[in-house]
């Protein structure tokens, strides 16, 4: 039994994280060592790979922005904006960011101080308080018929667990029910907090060195007249106490600051580990009217509302994802910014956990590689938009594909080639899904292809490469849709007839030949 299980920590012990090694952390060959939180930040600092075994996909974001806010919070006190790379040194400057050795400690039995993502109870009670015993419990996951994952299902839960559902809980979640509101940085009580970045590589060292060093670069337009916050600001929002019934005001804050969300309380009992959780009069911070624009690093924001992105339940969908990389309408966060560190062929990294009313719509992720043909493209304004402009031109076409030639196509084969069709007919709906999906594959590493060749050659093979893929995908139609055998052969002919006139009509260039193939085609004519 190693050192970071409850049982081996003595009766009383606060489990102070910046001393007990109870984080899972795997190095790239898949070793995998104990750290303290200490050890973690200062594995990080010294450049080291740092995976955390034990964490949740869900979790991933919320977990990335906590670490990259709190080293942020460190090394802008720091003199030199310096970071430690020991783990003393990080125990020594995180006591002093807090200011009192409880806030890194998960059990403090004084209600009138903090613990680790846990605010002071100035009642001095807990009697309000109703008990939350597993960890998967407390986080914010929301899954009414236990269809995807099953809840309060870790029976035995590790101590790092109830961190990352705290640090989860506290960072990410939003309303879920009267008296229960969510965090500062979402628009509105069923938004979501979506992580939008650029990274080198997906290992989590790389990723939260490159987003300290833009969070560093991003401070003082944070602190600037634009923004309510103080450079002497309260980082650890958890350090105040809060009795439920008042707000704090986002002039107190630090740009960098780490919220909570949720009055709650962590017991050790003697079956373990157990949360104690009560709701609030008004939420934790005043933040209402900034409708989620705040700052956040991983954030887009509509530039027509002011508001911070609410991802949709359609989730990172290639049409949402080239308005958002590409389009005038969002402001990229900071974090979603090339930088030279970024390297030749920088990947973009979004995620966001789909919330909705009274249940969860899915953890939506998507990773898209830059080439390095296209990376200075991408970096700069002009070149963004001309990736816009023609990704504009290709969710069309995309969407005239589904809609003006195979969806004909499809109702023809399904009403055995009737001369009054219904298009109101969705039997062969699930195949336009499919060539959608299709189509989301290949869009980005197309895309990015096509703008480095010429406009003419490229525009020709995009489209012979919807005529190859809507060809298939009527094939697949016909192979398993239902008709009727007195008039199959008239559905099937109705269709394929359908399909070639919706194509020469809306692609006529389909039927060309190209000089040069686009991504892997070879020349058709």
């Amino acid at each position: 039994m190693n050192e970071s299980d409850l049982e081996a920590l003595p009766a009383g012990d606060p489990i102070d994280l910046l001393e007990r090694p109870i984080l899972s952390v795997a190095d790239d060959r898949g070793v995998v060592a104990h750290l303290s939180l200490a050890g973690l930040l200062a594995r990080i600092a010294r450049g080291d790979d740092a995976e955390l075994a034990l964490l949740m996909p869900h979790q991933q974001h919320a977990m990335h922005a906590f670490v990259v806010q709190l080293m942020a919070l460190v090394a802008s006190r720091a003199p030199a904006r310096d970071v430690p790379k020991d783990e003393e040194g990080w125990r020594v400057a995180l006591r002093a960011l807090a200011g009192c050795p409880e806030a890194f400690q998960l059990v403090v039995a004084d209600l009138g101080k903090p613990a680790f993502m846990q605010p002071p109870v100035p009642e001095g009670s807990l009697d309000k308080f109703k008990d939350v015993p597993t960890p998967d419990a407390l986080d914010m996951l929301v899954l009414a018929k236990n269809h995807d994952v099953k809840m309060a299902r870790i029976q035995r839960p590790r101590i790092e667990h109830w961190v990352f559902a705290l640090i989860s809980l506290q960072t990410q979640q939003g309303f879920s029910g009267r008296d229960n509101y969510g965090v500062a940085r979402m628009n509105g009580g069923f938004g979501n907090r979506p992580g939008f970045g650029v990274t080198p590589s997906l290992g989590w060292t790389p990723r939260v060195l490159r987003d300290l060093a833009v969070a560093l670069r991003e401070r003082d337009a944070l602190l600037s007249d634009a923004r309510p916050y103080s450079a002497t600001g309260l980082g650890l929002v958890w350090l105040t106490p809060w009795d439920g019934t008042e707000s704090l005001e986002m002039e107190a804050l630090d740009p960098f600051f780490i919220e909570v969300c949720r009055r709650v309380r962590v017991l050790r009992l003697e079956r373990g580990l157990t949360v104690g959780m009560t709701s609030t009069k008004v939420p934790r911070l005043s933040s209402k009217e900034l409708l989620g624009n705040t700052g956040d690093l991983w954030t887009p924001v509509d530039v027509a509302r002011g508001a911070a992105l609410t991802l949709p339940s359609s989730g990172l969908h290639y049409a949402r994802m080239a308005q958002l990389l590409f389009g005038g309408d969002w402001v990229r966060p900071p974090a979603l910014t090339v930088q030279a560190a970024d390297g030749s062929q920088p990947l973009v990294v979004a995620r966001a956990l789909v919330r909705g009313q009274g249940k969860t719509e899915g953890l939506h992720e998507r990773v898209i590689m830059v080439p390095a043909a296209s990376r200075d493209r991408f970096a700069r304004a002009e070149g963004r938009k001309k990736l816009g402009d023609l990704s504009e031109r290709r969710i069309e076409a995309a969407r005239a594909l589904r809609l003006k030639v195979l969806k004909p196509a499809v109702c023809a084969l399904l009403q055995g080639g009737a001369d009054d069709l219904r298009l109101d007919d969705d039997r062969g709906d699930w195949l336009l899904d499919d060539l959608d999906r299709l189509i989301d594959q290949d869009f980005f590493p197309r895309l990015f292809a096509d703008v480095e060749r010429d406009a003419d050659d490229a525009d020709v093979g995009y489209q012979q490469y919807l005529r190859t893929i809507g060809e298939a995908t009527l094939e697949r139609g016909i192979e398993s849709l239902p008709t009727s055998a007195s008039r199959r052969e008239r559905a099937i002919a109705a269709a394929e007839a359908r399909f070639a006139g919706g194509m020469r009509k809306n692609f006529p260039r389909a039927f060309e030949a190209t000089s040069t193939p686009s991504h892997g085609e070879e020349t058709q004519s």
